[in-house]
């Protein structure tokens, strides 16, 4: 039996033999019923053993014609019961080899799935690659922005505290130290200022650590849908059933064969 089509690409041929018993109704042999089995035809004797018996052959089988009409009834049989199995995956336009088992097919989807996923994502990476990349380097900048405007509040409040020190001498020992008052004063007035840019520094730094947090979501949530997506693609799987033409189904051999048994 040889099975051809263009879509899904179909070019395999199979052997097939059957042993179908003879009947002693009105339909004395039937093909739907016969047995399957695995025959080398060159195997089989042509010539009777010595010194064992055979079973009488039915009346049937005694009439050459009946052979025509069972090798065309084989035929038609074999072109409806006949058909090639096989498995498609809409999703992913692919049809299963013949004789794949259905756990074969879905492993070879799976790696599908697993490759058209990581296409996805690594597009997904480069759509999204360069913003996150500037937003590193913009989160870098306010870092180190941030550090200096630390240590600048640091370096006001130590002046501060050194002029309010010499002003608090300059009230035991005079005017040498008077001067050092004034100097507090804008060192408290400097100090002020740095700590309000430290927290300017600090808001913005926050605001870009946010920015990068939500990007990061967004892009885990897309990666986990495509994740689930490619997953969901391998569930489903069409059963097709590719029948042969009648023009490529050949009846190599019908034989009368007995079958050993016991006596």
């Amino acid at each position: 039996v040889h099975y051809s089509r263009a879509n899904p690409p179909v070019d395999e041929s199979r052997e097939v033999a059957l042993l179908a018993h003879f009947d002693s109704g009105p339909v004395p042999l039937r093909w739907e019923t016969a047995e399957r089995v695995t025959i080398d035809v060159r195997e089989l004797e042509r010539i009777p053993a010595n010194g064992i018996p055979f079973a009488p052959l039915p009346s049937p089988a005694v009439d050459a014609r009946n052979y025509r009409a069972w090798e065309k009834d084989l035929a038609q049989y074999l072109y409806t019961a006949e058909s090639l199995p096989l498995f498609r995956s809409k999703e992913f336009k692919a049809v299963s080899k013949p004789g794949e088992t259905e756990r074969d097919f879905r492993l070879y989807l799976q790696q599908l799935a697993r490759e058209q996923r990581d296409r996805e994502v690594s597009k997904l990476r480069e759509k999204h690659g360069t913003t996150l990349a500037r937003l590193e380097e913009r989160i870098f900048a306010a870092q180190q922005k941030l550090s200096k405007e630390q240590a600048d509040v640091q370096r006001a409040t130590t002046n501060m505290a050194v002029n309010i020190g010499s002003s608090v001498l300059g009230a035991i020992f005079g005017r040498s130290y008077r001067s050092a008052g004034a100097s507090a004063v804008r060192g408290y007035g400097q100090r002020q200022k740095e700590e309000h840019d430290v927290s300017l520094a600090g808001d913005k730094l926050e605001e870009l650590e946010a920015q990068r947090a939500s990007l990061l979501e967004e892009l885990e949530t897309q990666a986990n849908e495509i994740s689930a997506r490619t997953d969901l693609a391998t569930g489903d799987l069409e059963d097709l059933a590719i029948k042969p033409k009648k023009s490529d189904i050949q009846v190599t051999l019908l034989a009368l064969v007995w079958q050993p048994g016991a006596s």
